[in-house]
């Protein structure tokens, strides 16, 4: 073992658990993640962990140069949020929201389920969406079942949160995902000015106010007598057309 384990104390313990609630998260900066698979897909990123905690010893573990610590199975089951104690742990720095110039960017409004939420991002970073904005009610990134269902795509993805009146303001196109819209996914071009695709939550869909303020609004043609589909999916056929199609001309 390249980095000796280190004792934990219950104190420590206890601060550790209460990153499990939203405000201890935003107050400390930093959140608990598990499983190796995200870890080492967070490494990939250069995202690195501040702390370790482990059940069983794994290999891997001797690649990180942070503090290692060797709980109890019930200890990890207080670190964590999942319905069975996971064999390795992290504490991470929160993703921090920041906005870069795009060509293609996401708005999602309303979006409250974090499994939806977390896969937009993957969706996102597997088709070249190089900004996702966020309606102020759409649910918390830092939610670790949002980093979880991305696969740490959160870490890679520029995302900021953006009120109505302030996407008005945007130079870019405003095109939404509608299924009551007038032009099919499958004759739509992409322009060569930046655009907001937009897409609505699991409830409500997309508010009116953003769906009389778009340019164009799109739908994806379905059999009939389906009504709409999951955001996530829909997300997912959005953005894998916005891929394939994509004018190759320089991003900003």
């Amino acid at each position: 073992m390249a980095n000796p384990s280190i004792v934990i104390s219950k104190t420590k313990l206890s601060n550790l658990a209460k990153l499990k609630q939203k405000k201890y998260r935003n107050s400390e900066k930093r959140l608990i993640l598990e499983g190796p698979r995200l870890m080492q897909q967070l490494a990939q990123y250069q995202v690195f962990p501040l702390e370790l905690y482990y059940t069983v010893w794994q290999d891997f573990l001797s690649s990180f140069t942070c503090p290692l610590y060797q709980v109890q199975e019930r200890d990890m089951l207080r670190l964590t949020d999942t319905d069975s104690a996971p064999q390795i742990a992290g504490l991470y720095p929160l993703p921090s929201m920041h906005q870069k110039p795009f060509q293609r960017a996401l708005y999602l409004d309303g979006v409250k389920d974090p499994g939806n939420m977390g896969t937009i991002f993957r969706l996102a970073a597997a088709f070249d969406i190089q900004q996702i904005l966020l309606s102020p009610d759409c649910c918390e990134v830092n939610n670790p079942k949002v980093i979880r269902a991305s696969l740490g795509a959160v870490y890679q993805v520029p995302f900021t949160v953006v009120a109505y009146e302030d996407l008005f303001k945007m130079p870019a196109a405003k095109i939404s995902l509608d299924m009551q819209g007038a032009t099919p996914l499958k004759e739509f071009r992409p322009p060569e000015i930046p655009a907001i695709y937009i897409l609505g939550g699991e409830a409500n869909g997309i508010g009116d106010e953003l769906l009389n303020a778009s340019e164009l609004r799109l739908k994806i043609e379905m059999a009939e007598g389906m009504e709409s589909l999951n955001v996530g999916v829909a997300c997912g056929i959005l953005c894998h057309y916005l891929y394939v199609n994509k004018c190759f001309i320089s991003n900003p």
